[in-house]
Parts: C-alpha cells; sequence; structure tokens
C-alpha cells in the first residue's frame, strides 16, 4: 500500500498516531517529503483543511521525539513545504 492511501486510512479514522506510523516507516525515504506534500495538495485542493492539519501534527509529533528524523526531514525541505501548507490551512 502507498502512502497516499496509508495516510487516507490515517484522515478516515483522524488519527495522528496512525499518520506518524505511517511516516516513520517513511522517514528513510528520500522521496517523503515530496509525496507528503502532493498528499497535502491533494487535499488542499479538495478543501479537506483537517487532513492537511492532521499531517502538520504528524510531523510535529515526530520532530519533537527523534532528532535524526528532524535532521532528515529539514535535509529534505520540510521547513518550506511547511510554511506553504499553513498559509494555505489558514
Amino acid at each position: 500500500m502507498n502512502l497516499a492511501n496509508r495516510l487516507e486510512d490515517a484522515f478516515f479514522s483522524n488519527d495522528v498516531l496512525s499518520a506518524v506510523r505511517v511516516i516513520l516507516e517513511e522517514k528513510s525515504s528520500t522521496s517523503l517529503i515530496d509525496r507528503l506534500d502532493e498528499v497535502a495538495s491533494r487535499e488542499l485542493q479538495k478543501n479537506e483543511f483537517k487532513n492537511v492539519t492532521l499531517i502538520l501534527r504528524a510531523i510535529e509529533q515526530i520532530i519533537s521525539k527523534d532528532k535524526d528524523c528532524i535532521n532528515r526531514l529539514v535535509h529534505q525541505g520540510v521547513v518550506i513545504k511547511i510554511s506553504v501548507l499553513h498559509l494555505f490551512a489558514s
């Protein structure tokens, strides 16, 4: 099952911990941030702001506990992507 489908399950149940698990399982992927960006952009186009918020909350929980993950996500451009998402989700 791909990232988008697995996140859809988390969106359906509004479960941040499920989203955290999905992201953590994919954290070594070099395309994780780009794929998360695609999912978030698609959700924004559908006006599903709660789903974008769920992704952001999952990332927030991950970076508060995993310094290695912070470095990897920052290197992949998560700060820029989150800034853009916050502008659209607000």
